[in-house]
Formats: structure tokens, C-alpha cells, sequence
């Protein structure tokens, strides 16, 4: 049944108020199903417009009841599941997309505390195009953003791992992936702008604090990550006890040590990081239980291209 008052304003986008407009039309058809872009044409919408639409297909919106609840969701497709539990709605077909889209375009013009999952999960593929555009540093921006709200959120609901994180966030994305991703960019761009090594560590470092059960192949890449961006800012004293640390729980990580020797090998060309990165690479022989042949011959390579230089 439609909530829809007399002095609402019209949903159809007129502008005017609903009696003196389409008050006497048996029904009304907003939606062109030919249209590719719905979220857009929403967007585009008045405020006013989008709750009378809501209005007249069954939900009776109100805003402060709206912004105070916000606290108890994170996705507009779950609040959209409410309104389905709590109102008669009567939107079917495509009709029914603009029950959620809406609950996400209002979530961002009525609230400020957080982004709703379907936000993020856009801003997340809006910095995967700047790096289609070859512009890596609008991507971190954009995703060291994102992270701040996942960091809010994991810390008011507890999560431990990034798979209950995951779990939990409305996406078909796979986090593991993108943070995989936000890391190495930043180390990347740290090549350049040693800035950026001082950002990935401070992410890493949220990471591993927050997020500590996460799967051995993260922990493991996180970690090498933060130690890797100290040795590269000159602080290699703590990248070392960084990667000891690491090693000290994963002994028989082959990729750890060569990861490790690596930031030497690679540093500034200079003999005696080469000789570091020997004896590094060396200890990786010595204390690996190594199974692969393929990763003893790649640390003898290391070794022997090393001792030539």
C-alpha cells in the first residue's frame, strides 16, 4: 500500500506536489527498462524526488529515522531487505533495483559517518581504472580511503581474520586480492617517493594488528612487505629484526629469505649489500628444510650472481 501523502512531492521528477500532478493516475512507470546506467539516472534524482518514489511504492521513509538507524547496517542491499521484512512494497521486476539503489544514494547524501559496502566496493573499482589509466598514486589514494573505513569497522566489530571481514562485506570482490594489490602498489610508488614506503608500512602495520588470523600467505606478505619498506627507507636495522621475526615463525619460508635478500641485493648496488645478500640467501640453504628443487637452484642462482658483481 502506498504511503505516499497528498503534499508529498511528486515521484515522477516533476517537481510538483504529488495532488497536483499524477495524484489521479492509476499507476505510474518511472523505470526505462532499456536504460543500461539505472544507478546513474537515480543519482540524478532530488532528494525529495527519491523518498516520494520510496513512498509510493510502500516504504514509509522518514529521514531522522533513517540517519539514526545507520549505526545498525553497513550494506543498503541488507537495509533494502528490511524495508522488504517491514513494508507491503510493491516495486517487482527491475522495479525492484531502486528500492536498494535508493537506500545507497540516500545513504550518501543523508549520513556522513560511514560508506555503505556498495560504496566501497566502487571506490574500490574506481582506483583499479586509474591504474588501467597508469595513474597509481590516485588509485592508493583512493584506496588507503576504503582501508580506513574497513580499519573503522573491523575494530568495532572484532573481526580477526580478512576472511571474516569478507564474509561479512556485500561484494563479489576478493579482499585478499585488493589489499594484495594496495601493498604492492604503494611499494611501487615508494621506489619513486620514499613517502610512500612510510605509508606502506603504516598499512601493514594496521593489517597485521588488526587482522592477526588471517591466512598464512598474507601474514606472509604483509610481513615481508613492512620489513622490506624499512631496509628501503635506510632503516635496515629494523627491516632485519623485521624479517628474523618472520623466519623465527615461518623457518622453512624459502621466498621469505630470498624476499629478504633481495632489498639488499637490489639497494644501491653498493659491495657490501651484495655480500649481505649472499649470506643471506646462504642462510636460507643452511636452515630450510627445502622441498622444491626449483627454489634451491633459484637461491644458488642468487648466489652466484651475487659473488660475480
Amino acid at each position: 500500500m502506498a504511503v505516499l501523502g497528498r503534499n508529498d512531492i511528486c515521484p515522477c521528477g516533476s517537481g510538483k506536489k504529488y495532488k497536483k500532478c499524477c495524484i489521479d493516475k492509476e499507476k505510474l512507470n518511472f523505470e526505462d527498462p532499456k536504460k543500461s546506467k539505472y544507478l546513474e539516472d537515480i543519482k540524478k534524482l532530488d532528494t525529495n524526488t527519491i523518498i516520494s518514489r520510496l513512498k509510493y511504492y510502500g516504504i514509509d521513509f522518514d529521514i531522522d529515522e533513517f540517519t539514526e538507524n545507520m549505526d545498525d547496517y553497513y550494506s543498503a542491499a541488507n537495509l533494502s531487505d528490511d524495508w522488504y521484512q517491514k513494508y507491503h512494497i510493491t516495486a517487482e521486476g527491475r522495479k525492484e533495483d531502486f528500492i536498494w539503489m535508493a537506500a545507497w544514494v540516500l545513504w550518501n547524501r543523508l549520513t556522513d559517518s560511514k560508506n555503505c559496502d556498495e560504496e566501497l566496493d566502487e571506490k574500490i573499482e574506481a582506483g583499479y581504472n586509474m591504474l588501467r589509466k597508469n595513474k597509481p598514486e590516485e588509485a592508493c589514494s583512493i584506496w588507503l580511503d576504503v582501508w580506513e573505513d574497513f580499519r573503522a569497522r573491523i575494530e568495532k566489530e572484532g573481526h580477526k581474520s580478512l576472511k571474516e571481514v569478507n564474509r561479512v562485506f556485500e561484494s563479489d570482490l576478493f579482499l585478499s586480492n585488493w589489499v594484495s594489490d594496495l601493498e604492492m602498489n604503494l611499494h611501487d610508488l615508494g621506489l619513486e617517493n620514499k613517502d610512500y614506503f612510510k605509508k606502506q608500512i603504516k598499512f601493514c602495520q594496521e593489517f597485521l594488528n588488526l587482522l592477526p588470523e588471517s591466512k598464512d600467505y598474507l601474514i606472509q606478505s604483509i610481513s615481508k612487505a613492512e620489513a622490506s619498506a624499512y631496509i628501503n627507507l635506510g632503516k635496515t636495522e629494523k627491516g632485519d629484526i623485521k624479517f628474523e621475526k618472520l623466519l623465527k615463525k615461518y623457518p622453512n619460508w624459502t621466498w621469505g629469505y630470498i624476499y629478504w635478500g633481495d632489498q639488499y641485493d637490489f639497494l644501491d648496488g653498493s659491495a657490501a649489500n651484495k655480500k649481505k645478500a649472499e649470506k643471506i640467501y646462504k642462510l636460507a640453504l643452511k636452515n630450510c628444510d627445502i622441498k622444491m628443487m626449483e627454489d634451491i637452484n633459484i637461491l644458488k642462482d642468487r648466489i652466484k650472481e651475487v659473488a660475480n658483481q
